[in-house]
């Protein structure tokens, strides 16, 4: 099982990896900020920090001063992938408004207090207070995009029946959504492994969450930025109405 749950965690970075350059090279060309929010969020977040976490702690024959440099990398790059994760749903959606303010503005100090607490701390080998408490802040900006992802599908969704959204951004959201909400429950899962300290990938449950959750948000991520010609097509048939 400890394979299967590494295939899942393996495929989902390998995804995020390839889909976030892609959509920070897209930001340089349209010059957008949504591009390059969610760009960053995805390639930071799961494509290059949750990668160094693991080489940090659990890859031998690496001295401590490396994987504490590689450690304080990764914890940098994941606090400014989930400010950019949540930057974006906030510039999309909720800019100005007060308590979107403010869940923005937690979500980032939050993140950035928990690098500036575990670096006084000064163990980023384990770096256990920072990726102990990181992945519930990784929950709320997921969270966050789940629900108002969600909702806009739905309301294109009605749009559509009036033929006045297109077919495949109305999916493309419904994917986010589905991808998003599988990332809150793959963070609380871990969270709760890690409270109970059990080892996830190990543990037949965790394991199989591992890969089922993995795989599956891998899926949604691919056919949301980079879908097929087949699957589009397979989308504008199934509602000729958005035609």
């Amino acid at each position: 099982m400890e394979f299967f749950a590494q295939f899942g965690g393996a495929a989902y970075c390998i995804v995020a990896l390839i889909i976030g350059i892609r959509l920070v090279l897209l930001s340089r060309r349209t010059r957008r900020l949504p591009e390059l929010l969610v760009g960053l969020g995805v390639l930071l977040l799961a494509g290059v920090g949750y990668p160094l976490s693991v080489v940090a702690r659990e890859v031998p024959g690496l001295s401590d001063a490396m994987r504490g440099a590689i450690g304080v990398a990764a914890g940098l790059v994941s606090v400014v992938g989930v400010t950019a994760n949540t930057g974006f749903i906030w510039v999309l959606f909720r800019k100005g408004v007060a308590w979107a303010d403010a869940l923005f503005a937690a979500v980032g100090l939050g993140a950035a207090g928990l690098f500036l607490a575990q670096t006084l701390l000064g163990d980023w080998v384990a770096g256990n207070l920072f990726w102990s408490w990181l992945p519930l802040l990784i929950t709320v900006s997921f969270g966050w995009a789940f629900v108002e992802c969600g909702h806009y599908h739905l309301a294109l969704r009605r749009r559509m029946r009036l033929g006045l959204a297109d077919a495949t951004v109305t999916d493309r959201f419904r994917l986010y959504a589905v991808g998003t909400g599988l990332a809150v429950v793959t963070n609380l899962s871990g969270w709760v492994f890690w409270y109970r300290e059990i080892e996830m990938p190990t543990n037949p449950i965790g394991g199989f969450l591992l890969f089922a959750l993995g795989t599956s948000s891998s899926a949604c991520m691919l056919l949301a930025f980079l879908p097929p010609r087949a699957y589009l097509a397979w989308v504008s048939r199934r509602n000729p109405e958005a035609a």
